[in-house]
C-alpha cells in the first residue's frame, strides 16, 4: 500500500475503519506533525463521542481547547481548584450569559430593623 497511510479504509455506505477493544483503546491516533485524530463530514458530525452508562465523560481533554465556531450546550459548568485548599476542594462554577465579565455569588440575608444587613464574604475574597 503506497501513499501516506498506515491504515486506510473506505466505504460508500458503512464504516470505513473500525476499532474495538475490551480492555484498551478501540482507536488510538498519534502523530508527531499532524492531527492525532481528524474528522471531516459533509452531512453528519465530523467527530462524535457517546458515553454508554453513567460516570466518566464522553470526551476528556488535557490541554487548551479552542472552538472556532459556536458552542452549543445544555449546561456550561467548570470545576476549579480551590485557591485555599487545591488538593481537597473543587468549586464548581456555572456560566452566566452576559455582555459583561461577571462572577456572581448569591446568598440570602435578613435585614435588621433599619433595613440593613452585614454580610461577611468567604475567605476566598
Amino acid at each position: 500500500m503506497g501513499g501516506t497511510y498506515g491504515v486506510r479504509g473506505e466505504s460508500n455506505s458503512g464504516v470505513g475503519v473500525r476499532g474495538k477493544s475490551d480492555a484498551g483503546n478501540g482507536v488510538n491516533g498519534i502523530s508527531n506533525r499532524g492531527h492525532g485524530l481528524y474528522g471531516q463530514s459533509s452531512s453528519g458530525y465530523a467527530v462524535y463521542g457517546y458515553k454508554v452508562g453513567g460516570g466518566d465523560y464522553a470526551g476528556y481533554f488535557i490541554g487548551n481547547v479552542r472552538i472556532a465556531g459556536t458552542l452549543t450546550a445544555t449546561s456550561k459548568s467548570f470545576q476549579i481548584d480551590h485557591p485555599l485548599d487545591p488538593a481537597n476542594k473543587y468549586p464548581v462554577h456555572f456560566c452566566v450569559e452576559s455582555n459583561e465579565l461577571l462572577d456572581i455569588y448569591s446568598r440570602n440575608v435578613i435585614l435588621d430593623a433599619n433595613g440593613e444587613a452585614w454580610v461577611e464574604a468567604a475567605e476566598l475574597f
